[in-house]
């Protein structure tokens, strides 16, 4: 792209009152994020029992948590450069691109990735329920989600060009999107293999809970299952949204807008990435209260001075008369 080009798509996002307002609202979506995620960083520990799962979710806390204030830096960082009348301050190298953009899209697919197997471990834990709570922590899901990270790592790189500036600040960048195209199809099949496995899981455990000949215990962790997996589902569905419709429409219309002042609009206008680090938060607050009001009826209905129990107790006696 030469220079008078790109100055040109530079003053015109710098104008641009749909790219402003894109960008804004996504700076704001940050701020509210990140009070949210601290509010629940030592909560997942209360939650999440087995060392496998907690391990995979600690990482996808991370990514979110990271994508989220990289984000807000990123946007930050463009805004405050629009303050400036000079459209040659509003130019990125490539360097400077991939040191804003490319940890962001690390984060991105660490989060798809330790999704995923949150939802092998799950499913693994459903099928081995007699034992499986007992076992060690299995690190092999956590070191599957690095390699499939790395995988990803040379399409993702090879989108930079280092001889070329841009105009503004894109996860993918102009002249890239081909790369990120060819990691569409798959991320799409693993979202949806992703909701599939939790489902999955969840009809398991909720059939095995309705049969009988289970031990106490067995039954006792089957339930246990079913409240991580009601814990689980929700996110899981919600990040499979996010992510499915980010890579069909990228795929459908990313190419289509190749070279277009309006590219840039288009990308940050379908990812919403950030609205992992409200989601997240609110489902586990969600959770920590249900659980607090659960144990807070149990105290009642198990509670020695409880009227409800006492006319619980005299209705036993009188059917035993």
């Amino acid at each position: 792209m030469n220079n008078s080009l790109l100055l040109f798509q530079a003053q015109y996002l710098h104008d641009s009152a749909a790219y402003n307002a894109v960008v804004w609202s996504k700076l704001i979506l940050t701020m509210v994020a990140i009070p949210l995620l601290v509010r629940i960083r030592k909560y997942k520990r209360k939650v999440l029992v087995h060392q496998s799962l907690l391990i995979l979710m600690r990482f996808h806390y991370y990514y979110i948590f990271s994508l989220v204030v990289l984000c807000g830096i990123d946007f930050s960082v463009t805004l405050y450069s629009y303050t400036s009348q000079n459209p040659n301050y509003y130019i990125l190298s490539c360097k400077e691109l991939f040191i804003r953009r490319y940890p962001q899209v690390i984060s991105a697919y660490g989060t798809l990735t330790t999704m995923f197997m949150m939802s092998v471990e799950r499913y693994a834990a459903s099928k081995n329920f007699r034992t499986y709570e007992y076992s060690r922590k299995n690190t092999i899901y956590f070191w599957v989600h690095i390699l499939m990270i790395l995988a990803t790592m040379p399409l993702t790189l090879a989108a930079f060009d280092p001889e070329t500036s841009y105009s503004v600040s894109t996860g993918v960048p102009a002249g890239g999107q081909v790369y990120h195209q060819i990691l569409a199809i798959p991320l799409t099949l693993i979202e949806f293999t992703t909701i599939f496995m939790f489902e999955r899981s969840h009809r398991i455990n909720s059939a095995q809970l309705r049969q009988t000949g289970f031990s106490l215990t067995e039954r006792y962790q089957i339930s246990e299952n079913l409240r991580i997996l009601d814990l689980m589902r929700p996110i899981a569905r919600f990040h499979g949204t996010i992510v499915c419709f980010v890579t069909i429409v990228y795929f459908v219309f990313g190419r289509r807008l190749e070279g277009k002042p309006s590219y840039p609009i288009f990308e940050e206008s379908i990812n919403f990435f950030q609205l992992q680090g409200i989601l997240l938060p609110l489902t586990f607050i969600r959770h920590e209260r249900k659980e607090r009001a659960r144990i807070t009826t149990q105290l009642e209905s198990n509670s020695s001075t409880s009227g409800d129990l006492a006319t619980r107790h005299a209705t036993e006696i009188m059917k035993g008369w």
